[in-house]
Protein backbone atom coordinates (compact mmCIF):
# COMPACT_ATOMS: atom_id res chain seq x y z
CA UNK A 1 0.00 0.00 0.00
CA UNK A 2 1.58 3.26 -0.57
CA UNK A 3 1.92 5.91 2.19
CA UNK A 4 2.59 9.20 2.98
CA UNK A 5 6.03 8.07 2.84
CA UNK A 6 6.18 6.40 -0.67
CA UNK A 7 9.07 8.21 -2.88
CA UNK A 8 8.54 10.27 -5.50
CA UNK A 9 11.36 8.84 -8.52
CA UNK A 10 12.10 11.79 -10.37
CA UNK A 11 15.68 10.56 -12.54
CA UNK A 12 17.98 8.35 -12.60
CA UNK A 13 21.48 9.86 -12.83
CA UNK A 14 24.04 7.42 -15.26
CA UNK A 15 27.33 8.52 -12.39
CA UNK A 16 29.95 6.04 -13.70
CA UNK A 17 30.17 3.02 -15.73
CA UNK A 18 29.12 0.90 -12.46
CA UNK A 19 26.93 3.35 -10.85
CA UNK A 20 23.50 5.24 -10.85
CA UNK A 21 21.81 8.32 -8.86
CA UNK A 22 18.59 7.79 -8.09
CA UNK A 23 16.78 11.41 -7.71
CA UNK A 24 13.89 11.08 -5.88
CA UNK A 25 11.65 12.74 -3.24
CA UNK A 26 10.85 10.94 0.09
CA UNK A 27 10.80 10.83 3.95
CA UNK A 28 11.37 7.23 3.93
CA UNK A 29 15.11 5.80 3.49
CA UNK A 30 13.41 2.47 2.27
CA UNK A 31 12.77 3.14 -1.43
CA UNK A 32 11.22 1.33 -4.38
CA UNK A 33 10.10 1.74 -7.98
CA UNK A 34 6.92 2.93 -8.45
CA UNK A 35 6.65 5.19 -11.65
CA UNK A 36 8.66 5.46 -14.45
CA UNK A 37 12.28 6.79 -15.14
CA UNK A 38 14.25 8.21 -16.96
CA UNK A 39 17.65 8.16 -17.36
CA UNK A 40 19.71 11.23 -17.67
CA UNK A 41 23.11 10.56 -20.10
CA UNK A 42 26.75 11.82 -18.86
CA UNK A 43 26.57 14.32 -21.34
CA UNK A 44 22.93 15.74 -20.21
CA UNK A 45 24.04 15.51 -16.38
CA UNK A 46 27.40 17.76 -17.41
CA UNK A 47 25.25 19.97 -19.09
CA UNK A 48 23.13 20.42 -16.01
CA UNK A 49 26.19 20.80 -13.73
CA UNK A 50 27.62 23.60 -15.76
CA UNK A 51 23.90 25.41 -15.68
CA UNK A 52 24.51 25.27 -12.45
CA UNK A 53 27.90 26.33 -12.04
CA UNK A 54 27.78 29.22 -14.29
CA UNK A 55 24.43 29.85 -12.87
CA UNK A 56 26.23 31.08 -9.75
CA UNK A 57 28.84 32.76 -11.25
CA UNK A 58 26.37 34.70 -12.54
CA UNK A 59 24.85 35.61 -8.93
CA UNK A 60 27.46 35.32 -7.15
CA UNK A 61 29.18 38.82 -9.73
CA UNK A 62 25.84 40.36 -8.85
CA UNK A 63 25.08 39.84 -12.73
CA UNK A 64 21.71 38.65 -11.80
CA UNK A 65 19.45 39.35 -8.33
CA UNK A 66 16.51 37.62 -7.20
CA UNK A 67 14.83 35.40 -10.07
CA UNK A 68 16.39 37.30 -12.45
CA UNK A 69 18.46 35.57 -15.75
CA UNK A 70 18.46 32.60 -17.58
CA UNK A 71 20.80 29.95 -19.46
CA UNK A 72 20.06 27.48 -21.80
CA UNK A 73 22.28 24.67 -23.62
CA UNK A 74 21.18 23.18 -26.95
CA UNK A 75 21.10 19.04 -26.53
CA UNK A 76 20.91 16.30 -29.19
CA UNK A 77 16.89 15.57 -31.09
CA UNK A 78 16.19 19.05 -30.71
CA UNK A 79 16.30 19.61 -27.63
CA UNK A 80 17.18 22.20 -24.98
CA UNK A 81 18.40 22.11 -21.52
CA UNK A 82 16.95 25.48 -19.84
CA UNK A 83 16.65 27.11 -16.42
CA UNK A 84 12.57 27.02 -15.01
CA UNK A 85 11.45 29.90 -13.75
CA UNK A 86 10.91 31.38 -10.73
CA UNK A 87 14.41 29.84 -9.35
CA UNK A 88 17.41 31.94 -8.15
CA UNK A 89 20.30 30.96 -10.36
CA UNK A 90 22.64 31.26 -7.16
CA UNK A 91 20.60 28.28 -5.48
CA UNK A 92 19.76 25.88 -8.42
CA UNK A 93 20.26 22.50 -8.62
CA UNK A 94 20.92 19.98 -11.43
CA UNK A 95 17.51 18.41 -11.68
CA UNK A 96 15.61 21.72 -11.52
CA UNK A 97 16.43 21.77 -15.09
CA UNK A 98 13.50 22.08 -17.91
CA UNK A 99 14.23 20.22 -21.50
CA UNK A 100 11.73 21.92 -24.00
CA UNK A 101 11.10 20.55 -27.99
CA UNK A 102 12.21 23.49 -31.12
CA UNK A 103 8.88 24.66 -30.07
CA UNK A 104 9.36 25.97 -26.35
CA UNK A 105 7.17 22.89 -24.95
CA UNK A 106 8.09 20.74 -21.88
CA UNK A 107 9.49 17.16 -22.00
CA UNK A 108 11.26 16.81 -19.14
CA UNK A 109 11.81 18.56 -15.80
CA UNK A 110 9.28 19.13 -12.36
CA UNK A 111 9.16 22.99 -12.52
CA UNK A 112 8.02 25.29 -15.19
CA UNK A 113 10.10 26.19 -17.67
CA UNK A 114 11.36 30.46 -18.17
CA UNK A 115 8.76 32.57 -19.99
CA UNK A 116 11.98 33.80 -21.81
CA UNK A 117 12.45 30.39 -23.44
CA UNK A 118 10.90 32.46 -27.36
CA UNK A 119 14.26 34.03 -26.91
CA UNK A 120 16.47 31.32 -26.73
CA UNK A 121 14.75 29.47 -29.25
CA UNK A 122 15.59 32.28 -32.39
CA UNK A 123 18.66 32.39 -31.54
CA UNK A 124 19.02 28.38 -31.94
CA UNK A 125 16.84 28.54 -34.92
CA UNK A 126 19.48 31.07 -36.83
CA UNK A 127 22.55 30.12 -35.12
CA UNK A 128 23.26 26.46 -35.69
CA UNK A 129 26.25 27.32 -34.63
CA UNK A 130 25.30 28.30 -31.33
CA UNK A 131 25.25 25.65 -28.54
CA UNK A 132 24.53 27.52 -25.25
CA UNK A 133 23.10 30.70 -24.01
CA UNK A 134 23.27 33.83 -21.43
CA UNK A 135 20.76 36.45 -20.21
CA UNK A 136 21.70 38.24 -17.37
CA UNK A 137 21.31 41.68 -16.11
CA UNK A 138 24.90 43.22 -15.61
CA UNK A 139 24.58 46.53 -14.15
CA UNK A 140 26.67 48.69 -17.02
CA UNK A 141 25.52 47.57 -19.26
CA UNK A 142 21.86 47.23 -18.23
CA UNK A 143 23.12 50.64 -17.57
CA UNK A 144 23.78 51.30 -21.18
CA UNK A 145 20.66 49.90 -22.52
CA UNK A 146 18.75 51.32 -20.25
CA UNK A 147 19.82 54.58 -21.67
CA UNK A 148 20.08 53.79 -25.18
CA UNK A 149 23.49 53.92 -25.62
CA UNK A 150 24.91 50.65 -27.80
CA UNK A 151 28.53 49.62 -27.12
CA UNK A 152 29.51 49.91 -30.51
CA UNK A 153 32.96 52.25 -30.08
CA UNK A 154 36.05 50.40 -30.65
CA UNK A 155 37.74 51.58 -27.66
CA UNK A 156 39.63 48.39 -26.51
CA UNK A 157 41.67 46.18 -28.89
CA UNK A 158 40.86 42.67 -27.00
CA UNK A 159 37.14 43.43 -27.49
CA UNK A 160 37.76 43.84 -30.94
CA UNK A 161 39.47 40.58 -31.24
CA UNK A 162 37.20 38.68 -28.63
CA UNK A 163 33.61 39.77 -28.93
CA UNK A 164 33.43 42.63 -31.81
CA UNK A 165 30.17 45.05 -31.34
CA UNK A 166 27.51 45.09 -28.54
CA UNK A 167 24.41 46.51 -30.77
CA UNK A 168 21.38 47.77 -29.03
CA UNK A 169 17.85 46.23 -29.62
CA UNK A 170 14.97 48.57 -29.17
CA UNK A 171 12.52 47.65 -25.98
CA UNK A 172 10.37 44.51 -26.44
CA UNK A 173 7.91 43.44 -23.46
CA UNK A 174 9.99 40.06 -22.04
CA UNK A 175 8.27 36.59 -22.32
CA UNK A 176 6.59 37.89 -25.85
CA UNK A 177 6.99 37.37 -29.44
CA UNK A 178 7.71 41.05 -29.25
CA UNK A 179 11.27 40.72 -27.61
CA UNK A 180 11.79 38.09 -29.84
CA UNK A 181 10.93 40.40 -33.11
CA UNK A 182 13.38 43.03 -31.39
CA UNK A 183 16.55 40.56 -31.31
CA UNK A 184 15.73 38.95 -34.68
CA UNK A 185 17.65 41.39 -37.24
CA UNK A 186 20.60 41.29 -34.87
CA UNK A 187 20.92 37.78 -33.97
CA UNK A 188 22.89 36.67 -37.63
CA UNK A 189 25.47 39.04 -37.05
CA UNK A 190 26.58 39.16 -33.49
CA UNK A 191 27.23 36.92 -30.06
CA UNK A 192 25.70 39.86 -27.73
CA UNK A 193 22.92 42.25 -27.64
CA UNK A 194 22.09 44.83 -25.77
CA UNK A 195 17.91 44.79 -24.94
CA UNK A 196 16.34 48.29 -23.97
CA UNK A 197 15.48 48.70 -20.86
CA UNK A 198 15.96 45.07 -19.77
CA UNK A 199 19.78 43.55 -20.00
CA UNK A 200 22.10 41.03 -21.89
CA UNK A 201 22.15 38.06 -23.86
CA UNK A 202 24.90 36.20 -24.95
CA UNK A 203 25.92 33.22 -26.83
CA UNK A 204 28.69 30.94 -27.79
CA UNK A 205 29.71 26.98 -29.14
CA UNK A 206 29.31 25.77 -25.08
CA UNK A 207 27.98 27.32 -22.30
CA UNK A 208 32.00 28.85 -21.05
CA UNK A 209 31.83 30.78 -23.87
CA UNK A 210 28.79 31.88 -23.79
CA UNK A 211 29.02 33.41 -20.13
CA UNK A 212 32.93 34.91 -21.06
CA UNK A 213 31.16 37.22 -23.36
CA UNK A 214 28.63 38.41 -21.16
CA UNK A 215 31.67 38.94 -18.62
CA UNK A 216 33.15 40.96 -21.25
CA UNK A 217 30.16 43.02 -22.40
CA UNK A 218 30.55 44.07 -18.46
CA UNK A 219 33.96 44.96 -18.49
CA UNK A 220 33.63 46.47 -21.53
CA UNK A 221 30.60 48.58 -20.30
CA UNK A 222 32.64 49.88 -17.26
CA UNK A 223 35.47 51.27 -19.37
CA UNK A 224 33.45 52.95 -21.57
CA UNK A 225 31.71 54.32 -19.07
CA UNK A 226 34.75 55.73 -17.12
CA UNK A 227 35.09 57.20 -20.99
CA UNK A 228 32.24 58.84 -20.55
CA UNK A 229 33.32 60.42 -16.97
CA UNK A 230 36.29 61.69 -18.24
CA UNK A 231 34.68 63.59 -21.55
CA UNK A 232 36.74 61.84 -23.87
CA UNK A 233 36.75 58.68 -26.25
CA UNK A 234 39.81 57.74 -28.55
CA UNK A 235 38.51 54.57 -30.72
CA UNK A 236 41.11 52.88 -32.49
CA UNK A 237 41.83 53.95 -36.11
CA UNK A 238 40.67 52.33 -39.20
CA UNK A 239 44.16 50.98 -39.99
CA UNK A 240 44.22 49.39 -36.50
CA UNK A 241 41.07 47.77 -36.60
CA UNK A 242 41.66 45.63 -39.67
CA UNK A 243 44.32 44.52 -38.37
CA UNK A 244 43.39 43.34 -35.29
CA UNK A 245 39.95 42.05 -37.81
CA UNK A 246 42.33 39.69 -39.56
CA UNK A 247 44.40 38.45 -36.19
CA UNK A 248 40.71 37.81 -35.23
CA UNK A 249 40.63 35.33 -38.14
CA UNK A 250 43.27 34.39 -37.32
CA UNK A 251 42.70 33.30 -33.49
CA UNK A 252 39.08 32.67 -33.57
CA UNK A 253 38.58 31.45 -37.46
CA UNK A 254 35.01 32.63 -38.49
CA UNK A 255 33.10 32.14 -35.16
CA UNK A 256 33.13 35.73 -34.69
CA UNK A 257 31.48 37.45 -37.37
CA UNK A 258 30.37 40.73 -35.82
CA UNK A 259 31.66 43.82 -37.94
CA UNK A 260 32.98 46.83 -36.26
CA UNK A 261 32.00 50.25 -37.15
CA UNK A 262 35.24 52.51 -38.70
CA UNK A 263 35.49 55.50 -35.87
CA UNK A 264 34.98 58.85 -36.47
CA UNK A 265 37.26 61.26 -34.77
CA UNK A 266 37.82 61.29 -31.18
CA UNK A 267 35.12 63.06 -29.95
CA UNK A 268 34.27 64.48 -26.67
CA UNK A 269 31.66 63.02 -24.81
CA UNK A 270 29.04 65.23 -23.30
Amino acid sequence: MIGTNTPIFLEIWIVSASSLLIVCECQSAACFFSSPLRVIMPTERKHREEIVHYGRMLHDRGFVAAMDGNLSVRLERDRILVTPTCVSKGAMRAPDMVIVDSDGQKVAGRRNVTSEIGMHLLIYRMRPDVQAIVHAHPPTATGFAAAGIPLTEPLVCEVVMGLGCIPLARYGTPGTSELVQTLEPYVPSYDAILMSNHGVVAYGDTLEHAYMKMETVEHFAQIALVTHLLGRQQPLKEVEIEKLLLARTKYFGAKIAAAMPFPRSPQKVS
